[in-house]
């Protein structure tokens, strides 16, 4: 039983199936607009909020997050809780009745991924060596840069089988997955225990803030914003001129 608690593979898979949630989502429901749109009457602008709402919300709660747990409550706690939010968007998604339904609903899948992220992150550097955590930390941003490109490609392929519901459903075996490996894998005990030694976790915070700027200037940099930009206006193309 032991050896199952401490398999870093398994570990890592649940954190990696919570942590892509936020940025998938951020980029994948581009494909749904013209489809919401028509469903709901909406001009081009209106509908467009489900993408802007989605950051803005984002942008807020991922720092928020980040104190909480480490102030209020368990990472563990707050990284399942996460989990909890999106499960309920992803379910009460396609049974909106209104767009401003819709709205809050994606607001609540903004917030409960974006507290995913930053405990996630924390709970690799609670639960693993030092020098492998701050590798591993900035492995998941390269990992959530890799998903927010491939969200839009996603995205189409399930408007071909489901529609736009597909879109938030899709979300529901990456949540159960996550969410029972979680339950078993994510200890307390750890977090307790980093928490008595300040000094060494803020020369493990210094580390990851210092490779994480490095990859988080590659994400920013002009190739990759050109490539997923092209990308993206591609498969809008498609959807708003060609379908």
């Amino acid at each position: 039983m032991n050896k199952w608690r401490d398999n870093r593979k398994v570990f890592l898979t649940a954190i990696a199936f919570g942590t892509m949630l936020n940025p998938l989502n951020s980029s994948m429901i581009s494909l749904a607009l013209h489809q919401i749109q028509h469903e709901f009457g909406l001009s081009f602008t209106t509908v467009s909020w489900l993408i802007s709402s989605f950051y803005l919300a984002s942008a807020v709660t991922q720092p928020v997050s980040g104190r909480i747990g480490d102030h209020v409550m368990s990472r563990r706690t707050l990284f399942l809780f996460g989990l909890v939010l999106v499960a309920v968007s992803a379910i009460c998604a396609p049974f909106a009745p209104t767009f401003a339904v819709l709205i809050v609903i994606r607001l609540l899948q903004a917030i409960g991924s974006s507290a995913i992220y930053p405990s996630g992150v924390g709970l690799i550097r609670d639960h693993i060596q030092e020098r492998q955590a701050s590798a591993l930390a900035v492995l998941s941003i390269f990992f959530a840069s890799a998903m927010t490109a491939l969200g839009p490609t996603l995205g189409g392929f399930l408007m071909t089988i489901g529609g736009w519901p597909a879109i938030f459903l899709v979300n529901l075996p990456f949540i159960l997955i996550s969410f029972f490996l979680g339950l078993f894998f994510f200890s307390e005990g750890a977090e307790e225990e980093k928490k008595k030694a300040p000094h060494r976790r803020n020369c493990a915070n210094t580390r990851f803030a210092r490779d994480a700027s490095f990859f988080y200037r590659l994400h920013c940099s002009p190739a990759f914003i050109f490539f997923y930009h092209w990308v993206m206006a591609f498969n809008m193309f498609k959807v708003f001129f060609v379908s």
